[in-house]
């Protein structure tokens, strides 16, 4: 039976699976708080506060930014190394630890570093930064490996709908949290606090893993080298022309995203909350929406259909 009302925003179909199966599903479902609430504050309106308060460059803010997308270009080496010789989920959780405790010392910078040494105090930060990234590939592959093993195929849509729309709530509280702290507390004050709380949250978010009952790691029991998985991808066209089009669209997106915020801070003198209002919560309130209908739709009618309709609307977005 469907469940309805307000339970409807965070239950999924359970039936077939087991105690154990259930209860990992929804520690899943807890982590992602933590994992929104740290991503969205070291990726959002703080983190352009503090690196422009650092006095860092237009420049090297951007380099900074893009750090992540270039580490995870490395992702097929740590897929290789997964699948080959390393433990997944001690992979996941030892690199996810380091990659959001690292933020304390990030939002420390200031504190340790004299004001003197201001050349010093940025390139602190974006060394911590360039750490924080290191370690993106191996939570995202190790986080893949683990969820295609744990949801099952048939409420696949559904259940990441549920993830999505609590994980869009928890996005909207924090966005209002951030800009209510940056204009509320002392400079550099206010971004330690924040780091802070997302270090320790986004750690939160890692222990979690502990508690969860995940299955055995399948691994390839094949003597494939790197270059022979390598010529297998290239030969699978498809899968080569989804890597152009991911290509083409994050060049697209991460050309001018960074830059949002900046000139929402520098030409539109907006505040901390007016900049959380403008960048967050529109979105998270049309997300919290939506995702569910889309969610239905790809259980439905299959994700391709979906990918293609949200990709050409999506498509015509910047033009606003």
């Amino acid at each position: 039976m469907e469940p309805k009302g307000i339970r409807r925003l965070w239950s999924f179909d359970t039936r077939g699976l087991d105690r154990d199966q259930i209860r990992t599903l929804y520690l899943i479902i807890i982590a992602v708080f933590g994992g929104t609430s740290w991503k969205n504050i070291t990726t959002g309106v703080a983190m352009t506060g503090y690196l422009k308060a650092l006095g860092m460059s237009d420049f090297l803010y951007g380099v900074v930014v893009a750090l992540p997308s270039v580490t995870n270009a490395f992702q097929f080496l740590f897929s290789y190394m997964m699948e080959h010789r390393w433990n997944r989920e001690r992979m996941f959780r030892t690199a996810g630890l380091i990659q959001r405790l690292s933020w304390i010392l990030f939002g420390l910078v200031p504190f340790i570093i004299p004001m003197r040494d201001g050349p010093l105090r940025i390139w602190a930060a974006a060394f911590l930064a360039l750490v924080s990234a290191a370690m993106q590939p191996a939570t995202v592959m190790g986080s893949m490996s683990i969820f295609a093993d744990v949801v099952p195929d048939r409420i696949r849509g559904q259940y990441f709908a549920v993830r999505s729309r609590l994980a869009t709530v928890v996005a909207l509280c924090v966005g209002l949290c951030v800009g209510t702290l940056m204009d509320s507390l002392p400079a550099f004050t206010n971004y330690l606090v924040i780091f802070t709380i997302a270090g320790v949250i986004g750690a939160m978010d890692i222990t979690l893993f502990f508690f969860m009952k995940i299955p055995p790691q399948r691994k390839r029991v094949t003597g494939e080298g790197m270059g022979a998985m390598f010529r297998r991808v290239f030969r699978n066209r498809n899968y080569m022309r989804l890597c152009v089009f991911s290509a083409l669209s994050y060049f697209a997106t991460y050309l001018a995203l960074p830059y949002f915020t900046v000139y929402m801070n520098s030409a539109l003198r907006l505040t901390g909350l007016q900049m959380v209002f403008v960048h967050e919560l529109l979105a998270s309130a049309v997300s919290i929406v939506a995702v569910g209908r889309w969610g239905r739709a790809m259980d439905r009618f299959g994700h391709k259909p979906v990918v293609l309709l949200s990709t050409l609307l999506g498509a015509f977005v910047p033009l606003i």
